[in-house]
């Protein structure tokens, strides 16, 4: 083996590594984990709750959120989701 090839490999293993190591950043975080909850979220507006107490409530479980993040975080979810089912529904074009 030459050694530009073990320099190269060498190099992306080190990479490779820093990658591997990130964190994502909290706004990340937090999407996901709002994300997971979601259902949740929408059942709760369902039966009347309101947004102040759902944010309050994603905070006691450590993912705070100001009303316009938890609005722009509702939003783009159901996007997502809309998405997904049209993309599913082969009415609207998608495979089933």
């Amino acid at each position: 083996m030459s050694n530009s090839i073990i320099q190269s490999n060498t190099v992306a293993s080190k990479l490779s590594l820093k990658l591997a190591s990130l964190q994502p950043k909290k706004r990340t975080s937090n999407q996901a984990k709002f994300d997971q909850h979601y259902d949740d979220i929408v059942d709760a507006i369902k039966r009347g709750v309101s947004q102040k107490d759902i944010r309050a409530a994603l905070a006691e479980d450590g993912i705070p959120l100001s009303s316009p993040t938890f609005k722009k975080l509702l939003e783009a979810k159901r996007k997502r989701c809309e998405v997904d089912s049209d993309e599913a529904d082969p009415i609207k074009g998608g495979e089933a």
